[in-house]
């Protein structure tokens, strides 16, 4: 039964990278150099900042801003009607307030502000354009520093120069000219300065004028003081003057009904003898009714005529023509008056009825009576009438000159606001500048333009974080290169999650033992096959300088691999002797001889049997190690019991190797091995190791391990891929094999006292 059949995936590429403390240890340490060189990267970048970023002067200055006081502001000479100067959209925020300082701090104005005190050319560096005042407010923006923390008034203010001196003038400089702005912001001045503003004043008075007499042509055109009463009255006068038309013509049509009726009593002679009769003949007769009605009328109407004339003059001008109309109807009025007087006096002591009273029909009157009555109907119809229609011609004039009155009118209210407030600012100004207060006087300077001073602080932490960032570059590298690009096998745990086989023991990379093996080969015999030039050592002995040698520091590995190997076979029960074992790896030189060599030793070393130690790598085989350039015995030699004793080596232990003897024998081995191994199985040897070349597509290694009872796979740690070491694993898994790993030369990264390993 086989311990493991397939290798599980790699956790790396299956779920990603699982770090613990150890791992990190083990990444840093074993990259330490790469680190360091990080390190010493991020100290050379800080030292170049050192010297060559100078650091600029700084001074430091801080403002409260307690509150903003904000004015009327001054219109333009023409502001769109309907529009409310005084209205303006309330922004409770603190935040927003001191985010509007902040932007006036960086107005471009207030920079180009300071360059008119402090010249450019002390501003910027020497070189040409250095006298460009754009260029100077950009500088001065771009070293200006504005901290408005949240939830404070306080604005800390910030200027670096090359010049201590030049750095705090011009810091200075700016808090005044951002003072200026923010009054000229807030309360509306629109930048007009003291003389400006007196000329924009005389401006806006001329244009008062100018409206005021537009307004009174506009009224005198239509002779009113006011268009809205006179419209109102003229109203009211023809409703009056309708009233008394409708009247009048009723009472006309009553007399004419009447005298119709009477000439026809009399017949038609009497009635063209009435009509054709004279208008003087009614004179002759003492007072007749009809004139004693008609002075009745005229005094009535020259009383309510004199009554309207001092209403009028209390709207319109005596030039207007509403007035000169009732002064004409007036004078028409007194004139009647004054002729029916002077005609019958006794009409002077008569009292005068209301008009009100309608006039009465007498049938006895007589029909010159009558008829002179009609004719001051008419007269009266036709008076009423004409008036009506000047009324209306009047209303009409009033409707068009309405708009153009009301237009003006809102204009001068306008105009006439706006002076009054460029007034007031002009009283305030010069209240101001007669108590020689502060310009901004809701702003305190907390802290003035301290004297400048180099700004350290921020070159260090630029140089922290020069040196920061190379360290941890390394860092980051060395993480990138263990995680992800390096595909070595280097520790167990990386072997055991890799190929998913047990590992049996993991040798650590160790100096080792330079011994001068002359003298030992000097004073073995001759028989042993000895050489004088210390070319190699006899059967009977084993180099110093191999694993084998009891002193070597291997060699308790190798009993160890030796006791795992052991407890293996008797877990599984495998009793069976002998036991076949190969010892191969993935690629050369990762120490399969020493291995083989070292576990072959340390079996012959246990008594209970003989060990034999197959070289089927030829020239780089464990053979090699033991003979030292010494022909080796073949293995047909070893299984014969007559001449196995040429394949002897030390107690127990004999070592053999396929490249002896037949070459062909070498060439058919993986196809004759199968029938070599019976005879193996018939041999009295307990265990035989196989050193094999490398497993691979081409080697014998992956055809003849289905034999084998074990195959160890050495892997040489920093040195095996881990995609290589899957590759053979797999081409092993075929065979259907038990395979354990060998992780060989191990070295210490992480310090015990900080780490401890198992070993």
């Amino acid at each position: 039964m086989s311990l493991h059949q397939q290798s599980s995936p790699d956790p790396v590429e299956a779920g990603g990278p699982s770090l613990g403390l150890p791992d990190i240890y083990f990444i840093l340490f074993r990259r330490k150099w790469l680190i360091t060189l990080g390190l010493l990267a991020g100290i050379g970048a800080a030292a170049a900042l050192y010297h060559l970023k100078k650091p600029l002067y700084q001074s430091t200055a801080k403002l409260l801003v307690k509150y903003v006081n904000v004015e009327t502001p001054v219109l333009s000479p023409v502001t769109p009607p309907g529009g409310d100067p005084t209205v303006r959209a309330p922004n409770p925020s603190a935040d927003t307030l001191m985010g509007s300082e902040r932007e006036i701090l960086y107005s471009l104005d207030v920079a180009l502000d300071v360059t008119k005190n402090v010249t450019p050319d002390q501003i910027l560096p020497p070189g040409p354009g250095n006298d460009d005042p754009g260029r100077a407010a950009d500088f001065i923006l771009k070293n200006l520093k504005v901290d408005t923390p949240v939830r404070s008034d306080i604005i800390s203010l910030q200027f670096q120069h090359a010049i201590p001196s030049i750095a705090q003038a011009v810091l200075r400089e700016h808090i005044q000219a951002y003072l200026k702005k923010h009054e000229v912001v807030h309360r509306g001045d629109s930048g007009i300065e003291d003389e400006k503003l007196v000329r924009e004043i005389e401006q806006h008075r001329q244009l008062l004028l100018q409206t005021e007499d537009q307004l009174r042509a506009a009224k005198a055109e239509v002779g009113v003081v006011s268009v809205e009463e006179a419209k109102k009255m003229n109203i009211e006068q023809k409703g009056r003057i309708a009233q008394q038309l409708i009247a009048a013509e009723a009472e006309l049509a009553g007399r004419r009904a009447a005298l119709g009726d009477d000439a026809k009593g009399k017949g038609t002679n009497g009635a063209s003898a009435l009509v054709s009769a004279p208008a003087t003949a009614s004179l002759a007769l003492p007072v007749p009714p009809a004139q004693r009605e008609e002075y009745r009328l005229a005094s009535t109407q020259a009383e309510s005529l004199m009554k309207k004339e001092g209403e009028l003059l209390a709207i319109w001008t005596p030039d207007s023509p509403a007035v000169k109309t009732n002064a004409l109807l007036l004078q028409q009025a007194m004139a009647r008056k004054a002729r029916l007087e002077s005609n019958y006096p006794s009409l002077v002591r008569a009292p005068a009825s209301p008009i009100a009273a309608p006039l009465q029909v007498n049938p006895q009157d007589d029909p010159a009576t009558q008829l002179a009555q009609i004719r001051f109907l008419q007269a009266t119809v036709s008076t009423l009438s004409n008036k009506l229609v000047e009324l209306r011609s009047d209303v009409a004039k009033l409707d068009r000159v309405e708009t153009e009155v009301g237009r003006l009118t809102v204009i001068k209210e306008q105009q006439s606001s706006q002076l009054q407030r460029m007034e007031a600012l002009l009283d305030k100004r010069r209240q101001r500048q007669a108590l020689g207060g502060d310009r901004a006087p809701n702003i305190s300077i907390v802290q003035a333009p301290s004297p400048a001073y180099r700004q350290m602080m921020q070159l260090y932490k630029k140089m922290v974080m020069a040196l920061a960032g190379g360290l941890a570059g390394g860092i980051g590298l060395a993480f990138l290169l263990e995680l992800f690009v390096d595909r070595r096998m280097k520790r167990p745990k990386d072997v055991e999650s890799a190929l998913a086989d047990p590992l049996f023991v993991t040798i650590p990379d160790m100096e080792m033992p330079k011994h001068d093996v002359r003298p030992a080969l000097a004073q073995l015999p001759a028989s042993t096959g000895g050489s004088a030039n210390g070319a190699g050592a006899g059967r009977s002995g084993r180099s110093p300088m191999h694993a084998s040698h009891p002193d070597h520091p291997l060699r308790p590995y190798a009993e160890a691999l030796r006791d795992r190997l052991i407890n293996y076979f008797e877990i599984q029960g495998m009793t069976h002797k002998p036991k076949m074992i190969a010892v191969t790896s993935c690629e050369e030189g990762v120490g399969v001889s020493s291995t083989a060599s070292g576990l072959a030793a340390s079996l012959s070393e246990t008594g209970d049997g003989n060990v034999l130690l197959v070289d089927m790598r030829g020239k780089r085989g464990a053979a090699r190690a033991f003979l030292h350039g010494k022909p080796v015995a073949p293995l047909e030699e070893a299984l014969e019991s007559e001449s196995r004793g040429n394949a002897l080596v030390h107690d127990n232990l004999y070592v053999v190797s396929t490249e002896s003897g037949d070459e062909k024998f070498h060439r058919v081995l993986p196809r004759q091995f199968g029938d070599i191994v019976p005879k193996l199985k018939a041999s009295d040897y307990d265990y035989i190791i196989f050193d094999m070349p490398p497993v691979s597509q081409t080697t014998i290694t992956s055809k003849v391990a289905r034999f084998m009872d074990m195959v160890l796979m050495v892997i040489e740690s920093d040195k095996t891929d881990r995609d290589v070491a899957k590759r053979a694993r797999l081409l092993l898994a075929e065979s259907k094999v038990n395979v354990a790993t060998v992780l060989n030369k191990q070295r210490r990264i992480v310090p015990k006292w900080l780490l401890q390993e198992f070993h």
